[in-house]
């Protein structure tokens, strides 16, 4: 969970105030075919952060998944695998 600001205009004081808001993450399951190995792992994890820098991505090259706790849509999680190399499967 990330913590963000809302600004929210206060029509009392005729000011804005800033309030913490709670961001959600969802946590994505995908299949990567050709995730082999730590170095498939590193590049994955890197192609992610770009996408999300507070993603928390965990990967197994023997079972091909990939666990990623992110507030980004999938699609552009999905997106940013592929463009390092990694389409995942359907």
């Amino acid at each position: 969970m990330i913590l963000d600001e809302v600004e929210l205009f206060n029509h009392t004081s005729n000011s804005i105030t800033n309030y913490p808001r709670l961001l959600t993450a969802m946590t994505l399951q995908l299949k990567v075919p050709k995730l082999v190995c730590s170095g498939c792992v590193k590049t994955i994890t890197e192609a992610i952060k770009k996408v999300d820098v507070n993603a928390i991505v965990q990967a197994d090259p023997k079972t091909k998944l990939i666990n990623v706790e992110t507030q980004a849509p999938r699609t552009a999680i999905e997106t940013a695998i592929a463009s390092a190399g990694y389409p995942t499967a359907a």
